[in-house]
């Protein structure tokens, strides 16, 4: 199973949600362009424990090709 995870306030309940899905053996695909916090470095440090967890971090552009399996589709 994976899941793709973004939103608002990084820190708080994307980062809760990406560790209790990660613990349930799900793989989580992190669009970090697509993530916020109010402070900038609540969002940089989720993102790095989050990593550190084994969160796989993407882009909304990369996950889009991702899915398409290539750039043929333009």
């Amino acid at each position: 199973t994976t899941v793709v995870l973004y939103g608002c306030e990084t820190h708080i309940c994307v980062k809760q949600t990406a560790f209790d899905l990660l613990e349930r053996d799900t793989d989580v695909y992190l669009v970090v362009d697509a993530c916020t916090s109010m402070q900038v470095q609540d969002r940089n440090l989720a993102i790095a424990a989050m990593r550190e967890a084994g969160v796989h971090l993407t882009t909304v552009q990369s996950l889009i090709f991702d899915l398409l399996k290539g750039s043929d589709h333009l």
